[in-house]
């Protein structure tokens, strides 16, 4: 997810209604820049108050943070190579690009093509629990007599 952003919040980080007024309507003017095929990129660097692109990602499985932020909302209902409109959160008007998008639970394979991986798993698995049996149930004994005869040189 591609961000744009410009904030409206005064010196004093309180809302100001003659700067929300003009960062809407700069973004307003980068939107149809956009509609008419720029890229949004350049257009980034041209309207938001950092001169730069901003990368967003959201975990679109958590709804419960999702619920509070607008721009997550907005973001999950997007698609691939999809613009949004403007996006008002925290101070800050918004317009997103969506590079790509991962459905929750989509990005799991086909058990057909890990079968092999998933057997070798469990496999490997089984092998290191027993394993950790035999030694829990191992007993040492040491030899007293031999242990006592060995020499050790530097």
């Amino acid at each position: 997810m591609l961000s744009l952003s410009v904030s409206f919040l005064n010196a004093d980080h309180e809302a100001d209604p003659a700067r929300k007024k003009q960062a809407a309507a700069k973004l307003r003017e980068a939107e149809a820049k956009l509609k008419q095929g720029a890229a949004f990129e350049g257009i980034a660097r041209a309207y938001s108050d950092s001169g730069a692109v901003q990368e967003l990602s959201f975990n679109l499985a958590n709804d419960r943070q999702n619920a509070r932020s607008p721009v997550a909302q907005t973001a999950a209902r997007m698609k691939a190579g999809e613009t949004s409109g403007i996006v008002e959160e925290n101070g800050s008007l918004y317009l997103l690009k969506c590079t790509e998008k991962v459905e929750p639970g989509s990005a799991f394979s086909k058990y057909e093509d890990i079968k092999d991986q998933v057997e070798q798993d469990y496999i490997d698995r089984q092998y290191e629990e027993r394993i950790r049996q035999k030694l829990a149930a191992a007993e040492v004994k040491v030899n007293e007599s031999l242990y006592e005869q060995w020499n050790v040189q530097d």
